[in-house]
């Protein structure tokens, strides 16, 4: 650019000023893009104030600074300020509906409605996101819009669309080499594996999201995969992995100040100790996970955290407590997604916490509200467990075929799902009742079945050694 004379008329004022916004813009993007947000969110801010000295200020610059500040916020967890700004971007885009700005600002909308816990009104917004943009050449957008269509679809139990629409989006992504959207989309496709019970393909898609997040300096998006690769490996009772994996994506959330991330890595954190028999350290990560998702509206992950919670009642025999957590993630969760995965995790929870409490008949009406919702959604990894506690409740009830269709139902489930330690529970729970029936035919396949229940429990401590 050449350099201005100082015998140079000066430039109109609305020009100069008009400049000095994009320059600010510019730095904030700068910011935005190395995770920065505070000080983005502060470069947005001040070209936003000195737009106020600008009359006819360009409704779309003033929207997509309102969008930015939102993003800004939406980072950090603050949803309700995002929600705010977005208002303020939607009010600048009156006229604008077909315009890619608008587009954009409809997918940042059903990002922070998936966060508060509204699939339905997010899928709306994303929907809507993609009619705009899928003529126009924000490529990139066109496809992030389909990634958060996805997790609405995932959200309200379809399993189908949410792999499909983030396949269509990884096409997009290699077509115009975007790297970063192409580890976004890998690590939603490790999520739809994880769903559907397929671990090594889970693992392989993750760590690709994680290797390319980690030579493109991409925090926030490797924060999130960790968070997801420890998922995967507390599945797989791979704890230490887990716990590994976890602690980074936390440390990680922390430096970015992403508070949506951090309250599930806490809930995840405090499963993986759980799990690994840890009680103390998990109740801390949890009712911290708890006490945050509360006070920043995370309504899902608020759910989580009365689950995981009653999971650490009922492992230490703390049965009402246990029930009071269930009771409280089953209000949150029915107002989030009424037929939802969280809705059927927690129904089976309660199922086996009645049967514990020797309410067998009650048990069994409720673990079969919990099948309902957990074959409709797709959440296949609970079925086993279902089909077990109504086994057990059918046993002690007497209803001896009944029980018999049950136990078979929970060892074809485990075994679909690749679960080996809870599959080999099942056979136990099987080989107890084969042995209650008292004829030698019942006998010789309780042995077998214990047989196989005590070398995979040996195969598994193999493996962690």
């Amino acid at each position: 650019m050449l350099s201005r004379d100082r015998n140079d008329p000066p430039e109109p004022r609305g020009r100069a000023i008009a400049a000095s916004l994009e320059s600010l813009e510019e730095v904030g993007d700068f910011h935005f893009a190395s995770d920065s947000f505070g000080t983005a969110m502060e470069y947005y801010e001040r070209a936003l104030a000195r737009s106020e000295e600008l009359e006819g200020l360009d409704a779309l610059m003033c929207a997509r600074l309102h969008r930015k500040v939102a993003d800004c916020y939406r980072s950090k967890g603050f949803l309700e300020k995002a929600s705010v700004h977005l208002d303020l971007a939607f009010e600048s885009l009156t006229g604008f509906e077909s315009d890619v700005e608008f587009g954009v600002t409809l997918t940042r909308r059903a990002d922070v409605r998936i966060l508060r816990g509204q699939p339905d009104r997010a899928l709306k917004d994303a929907l809507f996101a993609i009619e705009v943009l899928r003529s126009t050449a924000a490529h990139s957008e066109f496809a992030y819009a389909q990634t958060v269509a996805a997790i609405c679809y995932g959200r309200q139990g379809q399993p189908n669309q949410f792999e499909q629409l983030n396949l269509d989006a990884l096409a997009t992504y290699r077509r115009i080499e975007d790297n970063a959207g192409i580890a976004n989309v890998l690590n939603n496709l490790g999520i739809a594996y994880k769903n559907s019970c397929r671990w090594d393909k889970a693992v392989q898609s993750l760590t690709k999201a994680k290797e390319l997040g980690e030579s493109m300096g991409l925090t926030r998006r490797l924060s999130r995969t960790l968070l997801n690769l420890g998922i995967v490996h507390t599945k797989l009772r791979e704890f230490e992995e887990a716990i590994a994996s976890l602690r980074r994506s936390r440390r990680l959330a922390r430096s970015l100040g992403d508070n949506a991330t951090q309250v599930k890595v806490m809930n995840s954190l405090g499963r993986a100790l759980l799990l690994s028999g840890r009680y103390r350290q998990a109740e801390k990560y949890l009712l911290e996970a708890r006490v945050m998702a509360e006070r920043h509206h995370f309504a899902r992950s608020e759910a989580l955290a009365d689950e995981f919670l009653g999971d650490l009642m009922a492992a230490q025999g703390r049965l009402d407590e246990a029930r009071e957590n269930y009771e409280s993630g089953l209000r949150i969760s029915r107002v989030v997604a009424p037929k939802g995965d969280v809705v059927g995790e927690i129904l089976r929870r309660m199922a086996d916490l009645e049967l514990r409490s020797g309410l067998r008949s009650q048990a069994i009406a409720t673990a079969r509200r919990a099948l309902r919702i957990c074959e409709s959604c797709g959440e296949t990894h609970e079925i086993g467990f279902i089909y077990r506690t109504l086994a057990d409740a059918y046993a002690g009830l007497g209803k001896l075929s009944h029980a018999e269709k049950a136990y078979r139902s929970s060892i074809e489930s485990f075994t679909a799902t690749a679960n080996p330690f809870e599959l080999a529970q099942a056979r136990l729970h099987y080989a107890r009742f084969k042995l209650s029936e008292g004829h030698t035919e019942s006998y010789l396949m309780a042995i077998r079945h214990a047989q196989e229940a005590s070398d995979a429990f040996q195969s598994l401590e193999e493996d962690e050694a």
